[in-house]
């Protein structure tokens, strides 16, 4: 038996160096931070932990550390408060179809895409609209970057606004501030150039999935093919392309060699980080993979290759995913993962990386008792040292914020009236929630 053990154990960590998870971006720690798993719409004006979502697909983090997701059947863009983790409708959800107008009050078919460039603009792509939307950083109005709300292929040379694309999937900037978009019916790279705010084709591709451009260089923009199972890198000022991910063959192989040898199945996102890695999500085998651009080297980032939802609190590779979307990540090398078929927006924390805004490393949390008068024993598994605690009531207003240390804290809130209260602390693994009972 127990050399049947030891056995178990040594296959397992061959497993685990044979896939790259040795690598420290593979040891992340994943987490759920947003969604409850059940597809719907609810929870503005409460904890995002709990709201739901309905396939959000799209997500973005902007300079303050707030988190957007572009909830797509729900046909809005929320907010997720960098703070409080109280949830709210930040774009959509109105009826109106016209320009220069607040976002809530705009009315948005199917956003499917995110991004925040460095100006601080917010770019929308909707997909059924045939758009690409843009938030202005100092109006807070929504425009159009490119489109019309007609469906077509058309409108090169002249003014973005009356151009039209089909199912544009995608959007970026590069440093001059112009606008990437990658129109998938169309099988086009379309450009709107800051300058003129003439649109214009870049390159054909077989179906342009996702455009980022790498942010060490102006010129290189890496983009997906969705029908050609691979991601390629176009130089914007020669048009010179470049494999980069994949033979161009379906499928799911590859860890820890070179990447123009791995297969891969529908590279539906992208992101590059300020440490020249890749990400991508690759939604025929519900994984996330990353290649270091420097090494040329793939991994799986996070997802088991199996449609499903587990593995919070254990490494990021050896938890399950179900079509997931989008991916951003902030300056710190946290990774967002919009897990559109779970419902649910996941955090990954690579190994080794310092907490946003705390130093804990809490897993679980434990409220005792509860319920109770209002004073409670609030205990975790590891010393929170100095990390925020905040109490919202059931109308989410917040009644409570602390910086609290050590294993063990007492609250006080006997002076609360009855009811039930979200406690939420934020710490490294993500921002954790539990609801207490005052009686």
């Amino acid at each position: 038996m127990m050399n049947n053990l030891r056995k178990s154990i040594a296959a397992a960590l061959l497993l685990v160096a044979g896939s790259g998870v040795a690598n420290a971006q593979s040891q992340g720690i994943i987490t759920t931070i947003a969604g409850s798993g059940t597809a719907g719409f609810s929870g503005d004006g409460g904890a995002a932990i709990s709201a739901q979502f309905s396939s959000p697909q799209g997500v973005t983090v902007d300079a303050a550390g707030n988190v957007f997701v572009a909830d797509a059947y729900n046909q809005r863009i929320r907010k997720i408060d960098a703070v409080t983790g109280i949830i709210s409708t930040y774009a959509g959800g109105g009826l109106a179809t016209s320009y220069g107008i607040a976002p809530t009050t705009a009315s948005l078919d199917l956003p499917t895409s995110l991004y925040i460039g460095s100006s601080g603009t917010m770019l929308i792509t909707d997909h059924y609209y045939d758009m690409t939307f843009y938030i202005d950083n100092v109006s807070g109005n929504i425009y159009s970057r490119c489109g019309c709300h007609s469906q077509g292929c058309d409108g090169d040379g002249g003014p973005s606004f009356a151009a039209r694309m089909e199912l544009p999937a995608s959007s970026c900037e590069d440093t001059h501030m112009n606008t990437y978009i990658a129109d998938q019916g169309c099988g086009k790279v379309r450009k709107v150039d800051a300058a003129t705010g003439l649109a214009s084709t870049l390159a054909t591709v077989s179906g342009p999935g996702a455009v980022f451009f790498d942010p060490s260089s102006y010129a290189d923009l890496y983009v997906t093919e969705l029908y050609n199972h691979k991601i390629i890198k176009i130089n914007v000022v020669t048009g010179a392309v470049t494999d980069v991910v994949g033979t161009g063959a379906s499928g799911y192989s590859g860890d820890g060699a070179d990447a123009l040898s791995a297969t891969i199945g529908y590279p539906v996102s992208l992101f590059i980080d300020h440490n020249h890695n890749l990400y991508f999500s690759d939604q025929t085998y519900n994984v996330v993979r990353y290649v270091d651009l420097t090494t040329g080297k793939i991994y799986t980032l996070a997802g088991t290759g199996v449609a499903g939802f587990s593995g919070d609190g254990n490494v990021a590779p050896f938890a399950q995913l179900n079509s997931p979307r989008e991916i951003w990540v902030n300056d710190a090398g946290y990774i967002y993962i919009a897990d559109a078929g779970n419902n649910r927006i996941r955090m990954v924390k690579p190994k080794g990386l310092k907490p946003l805004g705390a130093t804990a490393d809490v897993n679980t949390l434990t409220v005792y008792p509860n319920p109770s008068t209002g004073i409670f024993t609030l205990s975790t598994d590891a010393a929170l040292e100095n990390s925020d605690v905040i109490v919202l009531d059931m109308m989410g207003r917040q009644v409570y914020n602390a910086a609290l240390s050590g294993f063990s804290n007492v609250i006080d809130l006997h002076t609360q009236a009855h009811g039930v209260y979200t406690l939420i602390v934020k710490t490294a693994s993500g921002v954790h929630s539990q609801k207490l009972t005052i009686q």
